[in-house]
């Protein structure tokens, strides 16, 4: 089973898989057509979406042209292909207006270079190796680097970038230690830090081009993006690695290399007081900062698709998740009021999700049935909070619950949020239900 499930994602199967098992069909089918419904629409042109942007990276498709944001010459030639089709793609640009996405907002992706075409770019990850950002202290991140940056690379020039994103801004800077010249760039919104790593990678690269001196020494660019080294190592043009900006930067290296200029780009850790790095990072954040854009980056494929993406979660999926009156919905809305709450499918949580659903196994007891010890009409409304045969579990939930400033009632133990603690005395109080009272 699924460690966890986002809504936005796929609430209608993911109701289905938490609570499907525990109802009669009639019931599952009110789940799958009252959640399924309003999702299909805006999934599809997500689909669409990313078509558009796979067509508008290639020129060349044939089926570029099909997707225009202005296509009455097409409509004839479409419709030999079944309206479907036609409002299949009429539907993929009104969502791409929806989120400010054009042909001249899409990278072009490049042609294939051949490796041979192009020498290689030295990239050193070694101090990975050395280095567990996770279990390493950070003074002995510091010393460790140190180290290995003078003694390795003791007659290189080091230059130190960085990238900065808040709010789908991001920023990137540049310093050279031997000149202490600092640099700061605002991009573009919505791109992806890895891209920003990038970027300021062939910003670095485009200084030295433009100076037209001869150097002796070999320039070590130090960055802490660990997926921007990995990504010019690999030489695989990846959608996700940026392909146009990753040619850029091996022609870039090509030309230095023709000048007599090696180049090493070096992977260090972030964050661990290492000057260099500290000021490059300053100096993103003031790019970030800044209201102009500096440079001009158009969005890859795994960007546009991370925009279309949360553009129809946020203003779509929610807007319709708000206004679905479908009797399971509700229930689960007044628990998880935003669809990007992820929702836990492991085998403890499957209990707590068919209570969130109020598709408990007890609610389709005979109304005649009641509880043997209480003598009242058995459902999940008794048996959470008044059944005695759960007093002790109960009593040691209330006071978990008391430590949070929270009432004891059904929707405050199904709340996603509670403490480790408190969640842990919710489980072990349904899990004692359950074996009394399937639920």
């Amino acid at each position: 089973m699924l460690p966890s499930l986002q809504l936005s994602g796929g609430l209608g199967l993911g109701l289905w898989v938490v609570i499907g098992r525990a109802v009669d069909r009639s019931s599952v089918g009110l789940i799958a057509v009252g959640l399924w419904v309003f999702l299909g629409t805006s999934k599809a042109s997500g689909f669409g979406s990313n078509l558009y942007t796979r067509f508008c990276q290639n020129p060349d498709n044939p089926a570029s042209e099909i997707y225009t944001e202005t296509r009455p010459l097409f409509s004839a030639n479409l419709n030999r292909l079944g309206h479907k089709t036609d409002k299949f793609i009429d539907s993929t640009l009104k969502y791409n207006n929806i989120c400010k996405i054009k042909k001249s907002s899409v990278a072009i992706r490049p042609q294939p270079i051949p490796r041979w075409a192009l020498k290689d770019i030295k990239i050193d990850i070694n101090l990975k190796n050395h280095i567990d950002k996770k279990n390493t202290p950070r003074r002995l991140m510091k010393q460790v680097t140190e180290n290995y940056i003078e003694n390795t690379y003791w007659d290189g020039r080091k230059v130190y970038t960085d990238a900065s994103k808040q709010n789908e801004k991001l920023g990137i800077g540049i310093f050279e230690e031997d000149t202490n010249k600092k640099q700061n760039f605002r991009l573009n919104d919505n791109l992806l830090i890895t891209t920003g790593e990038l970027v300021a990678v062939r910003k670095v690269l485009e200084n030295e081009i433009s100076k037209n001196t001869e150097h002796e020494s070999p320039l070590v660019i130090c960055t802490d993006s660990l997926g921007a080294c990995k990504a010019l190592v690999s030489g695989k043009y990846t959608n996700k690695a940026r392909p146009d900006i990753i040619v850029d930067i091996l022609n870039l290296n090509n030309n230095l290399k023709i000048k007599g200029l090696e180049i090493k780009i070096v992977w260090i850790p972030s964050h661990v007081d290492i000057l260099g790095n500290e000021i490059a990072d300053q100096q993103a954040n003031e790019g970030r900062s800044k209201e102009e854009i500096d440079i001009d980056v158009k969005l890859g494929y795994s960007e546009i698709k991370q925009v279309v993406e949360q553009e129809i979660s946020e203003k779509i999926y929610q807007n319709q998740y708000e206004k679905n009156q479908n009797y399971y919905v509700v229930k689960f809305r007044k628990i998880f009021p935003s669809i990007k709450t992820k929702i836990n499918l492991d085998k403890d949580q499957y209990l707590m999700n068919r209570l969130r659903a109020r598709a408990c196994k007890i609610n389709h007891y005979n109304e005649d049935i009641y509880c043997r010890i209480c003598r009242e009409k058995l459902d999940y409304k008794h048996v959470v909070k008044k059944c005695v045969r759960f007093e002790k579990e109960r009593s040691v939930l209330e006071r978990e619950l008391l430590k949070e400033n929270l009432k004891f009632n059904i929707t405050n133990i199904l709340l996603p949020s509670l403490e480790k603690d408190t969640r842990k005395a919710v489980l072990n109080f349904i899990k004692k239900i359950d074996s009394v009272f399937p639920v």
